[in-house]
């Protein structure tokens, strides 16, 4: 989705943080004085359209919600160290991701959070008593090197 420069900025100005499954906080925000930016109606993904806009939706957060970047197409990814939680399928059907990070603050993993990645090469885990939840990696078939 493109968006109006003014409009980004805007976003990234007014909003700090927001939890991405509180729509109507986010609509609160763009209707400003009864003004909907128009070309924001079609937003599918509010954490990608968040991050597109350089809000940083995990700075103050130690949870990725689930389903945080589901079906999203990055290619590679770095848990930020203040997470200690990551959710249920927080990361699943990311068919583009190839290399994630965990770092040693998180302690859980919740069920099939990475589940169908499938080009999922390597997981890198700095907390050797990390607990992985039920299917972690499920689905993620060209898993080749997991290192603790």
């Amino acid at each position: 989705m493109k968006l109006k420069p003014e409009i980004k900025q805007f976003i990234k100005d007014n909003l700090h943080l927001i939890d991405t499954d509180d729509w109507d906080a986010f609509w609160g925000l763009v209707e400003e004085e009864g003004k909907i930016f128009k070309d924001m109606l079609d937003v599918k993904d509010l954490t990608e359209f968040l991050l597109d806009c350089g809000c940083d939706t995990l700075k103050n957060s130690k949870v990725i919600p689930s389903g945080y970047l589901c079906c999203s197409d990055k290619s590679e990814i770095k848990i930020p160290e203040n997470i200690n939680y990551i959710g249920y399928r927080a990361f699943s059907n990311m068919v583009n991701l190839k290399q994630v990070t965990i770092p040693s603050s998180v302690d859980l993993i919740d069920d099939e959070a990475f589940y169908k990645c499938t080009n999922l090469k390597e997981v890198t885990i700095l907390n050797p008593e990390i607990i992985l939840s039920f299917g972690t990696f499920s689905g993620c078939s060209r898993l080749m090197l997991l290192k603790y």
